[in-house]
């Protein structure tokens, strides 16, 4: 594979990152897009129920969905691309282009959900999967002056956790862990989300629920950051996150079926 410099995050701190290309195809009938066009992409599957992500979302699975809404953002693509089924309940997926409204997925069974439509197209997700996993293998490696590493040992994660940089451009926060929790946590930074990365290269259980960056602050911005948990099962309630993430499965169970609130999880893109 190429080489590239893959996210305006790394490119500030010149790290350069395997990728596969960037959507140039179809090479033997699938596209092989860059992983970092998705807002959420999931290997192996998406269960989210009461969530909003506001780009496209992407599995190399299935994706089931209730009471969601889900915002296209890619040009030329559809906002969902999913390998499997399709399972969407009271939900909608829009955007203003139509071609980025539809669902990129051969199989697909709604049910009170708005789209505008289905293309058949198909996706490269081996190739996405392997971008994927090279990238949190770099993030491992890393080693440049304009990159600070904060590496967490606990399981759990909670209290206040303080994000500020000096001269470097990125923090990496790394969890070690194979289970860890981030429960309550309130994050006490006024950095660009675009400056923040959450690893996890071990983890095969992440949970995050109620953390974020305080309301107090006028930021709305929850969990700021990109989230990089390849081999993790994702669980979030109650969470926000602005920025991306990437996980082996994401699953966002509501507490409660009137989905008041973000009662399982929203993300959004970075905010600056």
């Amino acid at each position: 594979m190429k080489k590239h410099v893959i996210t305006s995050l790394l490119i500030l701190a010149n790290i350069s990152l395997a990728r596969g290309g960037g959507g140039e195809g179809p090479v033997q009938g699938r596209y092989n897009f860059d992983f970092k066009s998705y807002i959420v992409y999931a290997s192996n599957s998406i269960h989210a129920e009461c969530s909003d992500f506001l780009g496209t979302i992407g599995s190399g699975g299935d994706i089931a969905l209730r009471d969601f809404l889900i915002s296209g953002s890619e040009s030329n693509r559809c906002a969902i691309e999913s390998e499997g089924t399709l399972f969407m309940r009271n939900g909608r997926v829009e955007n203003e282009n139509y071609r980025r409204s539809c669902v990129a997925t051969s199989r697909a069974k709604t049910k009170g959900t708005e789209r505008r439509g289905r293309r058949n197209y198909k996706v490269d997700h081996n190739s996405i999967q392997k971008q994927i996993q090279a990238y949190s293998s770099e993030l491992l490696e890393v080693d440049s002056q304009k990159v600070k590493k904060l590496s967490i040992t606990t399981h759990t994660l909670s209290g206040v956790l303080k994000l500020d940089l000096d001269q470097e451009e990125i923090i990496i926060v790394e969890f070690l862990g194979e289970d860890v929790s981030i429960e309550n946590l309130t994050v006490d930074t006024d950095l660009s989300s675009r400056r923040i990365i959450w690893h996890f290269p071990n983890a095969k259980r992440v949970s995050l629920k109620f953390s974020g960056v305080p309301l107090s602050t006028g930021r709305h911005v929850g969990m700021p950051g990109e989230f990089v948990a390849p081999k993790a099962n994702f669980y979030f309630n109650n969470a926000l996150i602005t920025g991306k993430l990437y996980v082996y499965k994401l699953i966002g169970l509501a507490d409660s079926m009137d989905c008041r609130g973000i009662v399982s999880g929203q993300v959004n893109p970075h905010d600056k």
